[in-house]
Order: structure tokens, then sequence, then C-alpha cells
């Protein structure tokens, strides 16, 4: 969509909430409500860089909250090599839009909206991309909008084809970019 991309710190990792005890809590709303509510902090440990050394890597100091052991295996050292991995994801996705300006700047013009499906042209004048994405556990058939498109095999994503058009598996998306762009109207 457009806008600002906004990563939560270790969502890159796939970092989950962690737990923190009581004793370390540093959240006034965790100390107040504990047990029912345990406050902000399980969100707010610090992030693994190494899976070995102080801290995660994160400091050689005492950080202010203490780093969760069940993220050392999630750690950026222990992600950076493997393709994989949740961190490379990341990584790819975010240089898929960087290589695509109309993904950050463009217009959106909606498809179709289901509570499974979604499918969007954006368009900046000079490109269209036409992104459609299954939220579903079930494949999809997928009809391209009119113009002539190519699918843009630089993301993880891939349709299928099938006898009767194109199908998006479960939990799939779909980027084409338009090939001949169709005439504008004045």
């Amino acid at each position: 969509m457009k806008g600002t991309i906004c990563l939560y710190q270790g969502e890159e990792l796939g970092l989950t909430e962690a737990y923190v005890p009581y004793k370390d809590l540093q959240d006034p709303y965790g100390k107040r409500f504990w047990p029912e509510y345990k406050g902000r902090d399980g969100c707010c440990t610090p992030m693994p860089w190494t899976s070995d050394g102080p801290n995660g890597g994160f400091s050689d100091g005492k950080p202010w909250l203490p780093v969760a052991m069940e993220y050392l295996e999630r750690a950026v050292s222990e992600q950076s090599g493997n393709a994989d991995s949740t961190l490379s994801t990341y990584r790819q996705l975010i240089a898929f839009r960087k290589a695509h300006p109309v993904l950050q700047k463009g217009d959106l013009e909606l498809v179709e909206v289901r509570d499974d499906f979604l499918a969007f042209i954006r368009h900046d004048g000079e490109s269209r991309m036409f992104c459609a994405f299954n939220f579903s556990n079930a494949g999809q058939a997928l009809t391209l909008p009119p113009g002539t498109w190519r699918e843009d095999l630089g993301t993880l994503f891939r349709a299928v084809e099938t006898e009767h058009g194109l199908s998006l598996p479960p939990y799939q998306a779909y980027f084409g970019i338009e090939t001949s762009p169709q005439p504008r109207a004045g």
C-alpha cells in the first residue's frame, strides 16, 4: 500500500513477544497489573545480533531488559547466511520494493477486495504494476486486468499456470509489470 514501511524491532527476525520475569519488569503498567497484564516489556527486549557472547551482541553492559534466551537461535548472525530465513525474506522484499519506484510513490487503483483476497494496480504515470494477494489456505483463480502483463520474478512469490489460466497458491502473491501500457483517457 502507499506509505512508509514500518517494521517493529525484531519482526525481521521472526521474534515473538518475550517472557520477562516480574523482577526484571520496567513498565509501570506491567508491574501494577501483574500477572493479568504483563506490560509492554516483552516486545521491548534487546534484539539479538549474535547467538553467543554477552547479551546476544546487543551490549557489553547490562541492558535495560534481559535478552530473551529463546531469541538467540534467531539472532542476526544465525540468519544472515541462510537464504530461507525470515531475515533473508525481509531483505529480499525490501530490495524488491526499492527496485520498483511505482511501489513507493505510485497511486493505487483497487481491482478486487475480499476477506481472503486483495488485488490492486499501482501506477505512477510511467509504469503500472498489478499486485494480488491470496490470504487463504486454498488456491484462487487469478484474473489479470486488461493489458499485457509479465510476472515480475524478483520476488519469492509465484503464480501457477493451469489449463484455466493463472492460479495463486495459498498465502502467495503475484506482481505483474505491464509490458504494453493501455491508452489512458485524457
